[in-house]
């Protein structure tokens, strides 16, 4: 009568927790025109700032970006130009999906 109180363990109803969810999600990010816009005016002005020393006199682009003045100008465009492969990488589905349909003879 004490295992009739206690219950047959292979007789209990036994819950699934499910699959375990993430603390929080990120939602898919969606390109709105005022991104657009901003990222097109970014570019524009990293374009004309490059314009202008490309037609400095005395001066090689070069020269501007080794300059210590411009180091963190550099950096900040160097890194918005990575994030900015990335995101179109990942657009394409990926590095490898994306290098599968470079070298495909079709």
């Amino acid at each position: 009568s004490k295992r009739a109180k206690q219950g047959n363990p292979s007789t209990r109803p036994m819950f699934s927790p499910g699959p375990s969810r993430p603390p929080f999600r990120i939602p898919e990010f969606k390109w709105s025109y005022i991104h657009q816009r901003l990222l097109s005016d970014v570019l524009f002005s990293l374009e004309t700032d490059i314009q202008v020393w490309r037609s400095h006199s005395t001066k090689s682009v070069l020269d501007f970006v080794n300059s210590s003045e411009n180091a963190i100008f550099v950096v900040n465009t160097v890194h918005l130009i990575s994030q900015l492969a990335d995101n179109l990488i990942i657009a394409c589905g990926g590095l490898l999906p994306l290098l599968a349909s470079a070298t495909s003879p079709n």
